[in-house]
């Protein structure tokens, strides 16, 4: 006497997907994927113009200063500045402050991959 007569299938349950199909999947996804690149640079591109950049030379820079144990200190206010031209700033300034922040600077052209 069987107490259990179920049907035993050798298929796992699931029909294999045709060659067709998979690369239909692929084909939406990869034309979804460049319509979300697209509309995220053209939305980047027409917000960029709406900002006036005349104003980023006039905003008040405030400088920070941090005790020795990483702490911030006070706040300064953002006056008395002087805006310099990048011609009168000395070459051995630009390299020390490349140096420091983004050495690969000149090999990658503005934006690191290896950095992100």
């Amino acid at each position: 006497m069987k107490l259990f007569a179920h049907r035993v299938s050798s298929r796992s349950g699931s029909r294999p997907r045709s060659k067709t199909k998979r690369i239909g999947l692929f084909a939406l996804l990869a034309i979804l994927l460049c319509g979300l690149v697209f509309g995220l640079v053209s939305f980047y591109g027409i917000w960029a113009q709406t900002l006036d950049l005349k104003q980023v030379g006039q905003m008040p820079e405030r400088n920070t200063v941090f005790d020795v144990d990483g702490k911030m200190y006070s706040r300064l206010a953002g006056a008395n500045r002087i805006v310099v031209p990048l011609k009168e700033v000395s070459p051995l300034f630009i390299d020390a402050l490349l140096a420091r922040e983004d050495s690969r600077f000149y090999g990658h052209g503005g934006v690191d991959p290896r950095g992100v």
